[in-house]
């Protein structure tokens, strides 16, 4: 018997995509947009949650595009931390006991910058530098979780790569 697998779509694309242009936005228009982010991406996952909870299947999998800390990278320290109060909810939480596992699947400008492409993605906006320094500040977003693994792009020629680099 197979597996059962959610996908939680990447929320801040699918806002973006919406017509909000990141770049054109205030200070207060992003320290909103990012607390609607992380407001959505729960609110997606809960329910793709409860229907892996409420499987009958014996091998279920949720997969997250994006995970609860990732709004943090966007935002100063200060800023994300009144989400959190405005919000009534913690770091700790959020990051160390919402996912059973963090896979970091480290951004092709960084190593493998002839496959960067903003074309897969029109909500994507970043050169490589911002990409990386980006990608940068994500991935720390998850320092303190138990089981994270970064797949950096050493010796992966594609996306596939890099999934089979994962499971090896």
């Amino acid at each position: 018997m197979g597996w059962k697998v959610y996908t939680v779509p990447e929320t801040a694309t699918i806002l973006l995509g919406g017509g909000v242009k990141f770049a054109e936005l205030s200070p207060k228009q992003a320290y909103e947009f990012q607390k609607d982010v992380l407001l959505t991406l729960l609110r997606i996952e809960t329910v793709l949650f409860n229907q892996a909870n409420l499987s009958t299947s014996e091998r279920v999998l949720v997969i997250c595009d994006r995970g609860a800390m990732d709004p943090s990278a966007y935002i100063s320290k200060e800023c994300w931390t009144k989400i959190l109060e405005e919000l009534n909810l913690d770091q700790f939480s959020l990051r160390e006991d919402r996912y059973d596992q963090i896979v970091h699947m480290t951004t092709a400008a960084d190593g493998a910058a002839e496959y960067y492409t903003l074309a897969n993605n029109a909500t994507r906006k970043e050169g490589i530098q911002q990409a990386i320094e980006q990608d940068r500040l994500t991935c720390a977003a998850w320092l303190g979780h138990p089981r994270v693994d970064v797949i950096d792009n050493v010796e992966c020629k594609s996306f596939e790569d890099k999934i089979l680099k994962l499971i090896a």
